[in-house]
């Protein structure tokens, strides 16, 4: 959503962006690392790999924290911040589904890192939903 919804950096933020681009934002960091722990999660469920189930379980700690951490700390400083609500508004001739794009951005992390919560499983067991703990 960041590339085909939001706003492009080039014009929002082309100061801080200049060097790193779209990987200078913690929200794409975090996502990315989420991300690949869900598909690290999925491989080892796919391949059977109790090796990858253990890294994936390692893991966990750091992509269930910057999930919850996202979503809440993104709506409690950030997007009700007067400067970023006209910035999203202006933006909107540019980039209609910007506001679509933020919380896609940042309100889905909170609900998938409760739903990885949920799906948890220790050591040596496969991982999947049959083993729902919540």
């Amino acid at each position: 959503s960041k590339v085909a919804l939001s706003i492009p950096d080039r014009i929002s933020n082309p100061q801080a962006t200049q060097y790193l681009g779209i990987f200078t934002w913690l929200t794409v960091q975090t996502n990315i690392i989420c991300c690949a722990r869900f598909a690290t999660v999925i491989a080892a469920y796919l391949l059977g790999s109790t090796f990858l189930g253990a890294i994936t379980v390692r893991l966990f700690p750091l992509t269930f924290g910057l999930g919850f951490m996202l979503t809440i700390l993104y709506y409690g400083l950030d997007h009700f911040q007067e400067e970023n609500m006209k910035k999203r508004k202006q933006g909107a001739t540019i980039a209609p589904f910007c506001e679509v794009a933020a919380h896609l951005e940042h309100g889905s992390a909170l609900p998938l890192a409760m739903l990885d919560a949920c799906t948890l499983v220790a050591d040596g067991q496969r991982p999947g939903v049959e083993n729902l703990v919540c």
